[in-house]
């Protein structure tokens, strides 16, 4: 009777296990929960974002906005043919969250935003339609209170699916990318393929481009500069204020 008791124990909770591991996996998996369960993670989000509301105003800069691809670069540095420049990526962020961050970024009145985000979606298992239509709502939106500003559609790098631990695939990632090139002929701006240019043969990112798989290093930059330039020199960056002269001499 006791072993009895004792299979029909380990049983169910084996089932139990089970259970719990396929909601995990359903829920985004191991790296969804560390995500939500972080608090260093909100209060870097909210400290970044507060430090961006109190930095001065500047004059027509460019902004790159966006995640973690955005925020890990030294913009300013890397392009230093241009002028000012602002670099508006938080670490984690989602599209829904940069779209709660434009007030601050359209204060400036920028003369180009270029913007990369959707990642850390596909890393909380959100639906590629839901991307979609957050996505499409973030560029009209821009688009809407910032006529002037050049608009500047990147789409998501490759990871590499056999050193990077993560739930999301190349597939997926391809899939959104596919819906964000369609929202960017629909919204009629440029869109820039940093995807292929940084993909080896198989489709993962490549070797040089990455230490971990996903995480682009200096040459991946670099690359994605270079397909930057070209729109950017479209336009011409802002002509400093000219010295007012005063009535009379003193």
């Amino acid at each position: 009777m006791m072993r009895q008791t004792l299979v029909a124990s380990i049983l169910l909770n084996s089932l139990l296990i089970g259970l719990l591991g396929y909601l995990l996996v359903r829920a985004g998996g191991c790296n969804h929960l560390r995500l939500r369960l972080a608090p260093s993670e909100a209060t870097h989000y909210l400290h970044r974002s507060e430090q961006f509301q109190q930095l001065p105003l500047q004059t027509n800069p460019i902004v790159l906005l966006g995640d973690s691809y955005i925020a890990q670069a030294e913009w300013q540095e890397l392009i230093e043919e241009r002028s000012p420049i602002l670099n508006r990526g938080i670490n984690d962020d989602q599209v829904q969250g940069v779209q709660a961050r434009l007030p601050e970024i359209l204060r400036h009145q920028p003369s180009i935003v270029v913007l990369s985000v959707g990642m850390q979606d596909l890393l909380l298992d959100t639906p590629l339609e839901q991307i979609e239509k957050s996505y499409f709502e973030l560029v009209k939106n821009i688009q809407q209170r910032s006529p002037s500003t050049l608009l500047v559609l990147n789409n998501l790098p490759p990871i590499n699916e056999e050193s990077a631990n993560y739930t999301i695939t190349n597939q997926s990632i391809r899939e959104l990318n596919i819906r964000l090139e369609q929202i960017a002929r629909t919204a009629g701006i440029p869109y820039i393929d940093l995807h292929s240019k940084l993909s080896d043969q198989s489709g993962n990112l490549a070797s040089r481009f990455s230490k971990d798989g996903i995480y682009l290093n200096a040459a991946a930059y670099k690359t994605w500069k270079d397909l930057l330039l070209p729109i950017l020199a479209v336009r011409p960056p802002p002509s400093p204020p000219v010295p007012q002269l005063k009535d009379s001499i003193q």
